[in-house]
């Protein structure tokens, strides 16, 4: 099987378990004899209407991508002597490409290279070097990264509610909590965006460390490993018409 078949069964997985585990917990929920084929068939029309020409090339997973940019910023030899990452050529001794080696097989090294260009991950630095643009991986464009991370997301989203609402009160619960208000005033969205973006990344990056120092650690040993994450997103609805900010009001 190729690698790019093979992608594209791993998203396609995703979304079928999130897609299935939605459906499940609207059948729990909903009136006897429910049929969900006409919802179903209106769920695809709209989605129909909402797809873009576009097509999506097939990548990889964002945390692989996040894992490259992390050890630049604290393994020891992408390091100034200031502790900031360090200026890095293409290819050499000391180099992106050696860099990714670290994460990827040789033969996807230049593919990560141009996900990392394209994706505005990495910019210049001098004529010959480049840096990263931030230390988490953040992919602006509608690309297989990203279809495959929002695809995950909802998936494993769906799967937390549904594991929580079936271990009853005293169960083993993952963490998922959410918050919401109808009527934040416009003029504070631009501060919302601001705040939920400093204390989601403390989150995430705190978590992340504590996996990191856990994952470490069972390499020195052969122990039974499993996936374990976070996700975190925040939403606002400031991007409506008029009509839509009268109604809301």
């Amino acid at each position: 099987m190729s690698s790019r078949k093979s992608k594209a069964d791993e998203i396609d997985a995703y979304i079928r378990n999130a897609v299935t585990r939605m459906l499940f917990l609207k059948l729990k929920t909903a009136i006897p004899n429910f049929d969900l084929r006409p919802f179903l068939a209106e769920c695809v029309r709209e989605a129909e209407k909402l797809n873009l020409e576009e097509s999506a090339t097939v990548g990889f997973d964002i945390h692989a991508i996040a894992d490259v940019l992390r050890s630049w910023h604290t393994q020891t030899a992408f390091l100034t002597t200031e502790g900031l990452p360090r200026p890095l050529p293409i290819r050499g001794r000391l180099s992106i490409y050696r860099l990714i080696q670290m994460h990827f097989p040789r033969a996807k090294v230049e593919s990560v290279i141009s996900t990392l260009k394209e994706s505005g991950l990495i910019v210049r630095s001098g004529r010959s070097s480049w840096l990263p643009a931030e230390r988490h991986a953040r992919i602006p464009k509608a690309t297989t990264e990203i279809i495959r991370h929002l695809a995950e997301g909802v998936a494993r989203l769906a799967e937390t509610v549904v594991r929580n609402t079936q271990s009853g009160r005293g169960g083993d619960l993952l963490f998922e909590r959410a918050c919401k208000v109808f009527h934040l005033p416009l003029s504070e969205a631009a501060s919302f965006r601001k705040y939920v973006q400093k204390q989601g990344l403390l989150f995430i990056t705190s978590v992340d460390d504590w996996l990191e120092s856990r994952v470490a650690s069972s390499k020195k040993g052969k122990r039974e490993t499993c996936a374990a994450g976070a996700f975190g997103f925040a939403f606002i609805d400031d991007n409506k018409g008029t009509i839509g900010r009268k109604k809301l009001r």
